[in-house]
This record gives structure tokens, sequence and C-alpha cells, in this order.
């Protein structure tokens, strides 16, 4: 009898808090996994968010290098307006590989691609172009074109806006949670 006793108190004294260890720890590293998890994907998201409006200012820049042309026929605006408009082609095509995962962006991303593309096909008139009447025209085509190509940056921005404060909520979340369950195991270790 007294051999039963002394099993069963070193059970209770020596498995009881090892098993309880063990469970807590397991549980805090999978809580720190979903944080760390929440947070890469918080810093994706602002990464997409920063690409977008350097494609953006890329764009506008080639934009005004496009006025630039049509006030002056200089080759320096048209090689400035294609050296802008290739690098946010570059960054869109970034873009593309980086949201992936969400069907929505990319099929954003295939038109706004499409409509950059438009509208580099639309400038190419600007060597042709002599009267100022045609100028107008050109440049009412182009500026119809990039006010859509903007028009798109800004819903992608919006979206990778919404997506952030989602994955940022959540991210705050696992911490509050992995704040709260250290001091509890801890309590419930000390008490076992």
């Amino acid at each position: 009898m007294p051999a039963n006793r002394l099993r069963r108190s070193l059970t209770a004294t020596i498995a009881l808090p090892a098993i309880l260890m063990g469970t807590a720890t397991i549980a805090l590293l999978w809580q720190s996994h979903r944080q760390m998890s929440e947070t890469d994907w918080v810093e994706h998201t602002d990464r997409v968010m920063l690409l977008a409006q350097t494609a953006k200012s890329e764009f506008l820049a080639a934009q005004n290098a496009l006025g630039g042309l049509l006030i002056s026929p200089d080759p320096g605006d048209r090689a400035s307006l294609q050296d802008h408009f290739d690098k946010s082609d570059q960054i869109v095509k970034q873009l593309a590989v980086l949201t992936a995962d969400n069907p929505v962006q990319e099929q954003r991303l295939i038109a706004l691609s499409g409509l950059q593309n438009e509208w580099l096909d639309a400038t190419r008139a600007a060597d042709s172009v002599h009267t100022d009447n045609e100028k107008r025209e050109l440049e009412s085509r182009a500026n119809a074109i990039g006010s859509n190509v903007q028009d798109e940056f800004g819903a992608m921005s919006a979206e990778e806006e919404r997506l952030r404060v989602v994955r940022d909520a959540r991210r705050d979340s696992q911490y509050r949670i992995l704040t709260l369950a250290i001091p509890i195991a801890a309590l419930i270790l000390g008490s076992a």
C-alpha cells in the first residue's frame, strides 16, 4: 500500500507539472509562430503599398514628361517619359508577383498594365503631332487614360490598406493573446 501511495504522489508531483509545462510550451510556441506569420503578412502588405506608390509616382513623372514633350519636342523628354514609364511598368510586374495570392489585386494589375500600355501607345503619336489642336487632342486622350491608371493605382492602394488594417488587427490580437498566455501559464505551472 505505501508503495502505491508513493507512486501516486511522485506521479502527481513530477508527471503532472511536466505535462502541463509541455502543453504550455507547445501552446506558446504555436501562438508565437502565428504572431510571426501575421507580422510577415503586415510587412508584405507594407511592401506592396510602397511599391504601388512608387509605381504611381513613376507614372506621374511619365505623364509630366509627356506634357513637356508636347510643349517642346525635346528628345530628352521622350527619353524621360520612356524611362519613367519603364520603371513604373517594372514595379507593376513586381507587384503582380507579390499579389499573386489575391485574385482581385491580380486582375486589377492586369487591367492596370493594359491601361499603362494603352497610355504609352497614345503617347507615341506625340512625335508626329504638330498643330495645337492635335496636341490638345493627344493630351486629352492621354490624360483620360492616365486618369484611369491613377484610379487603378488608388483602388489597389485602398485594397492593400484595407488588408493591412485587417492583418494588423490580427497581429495585435495574437500579441495580446501571447502576453496574457505567458503569465497565465506561469501561474498554472507555479500552482501545480
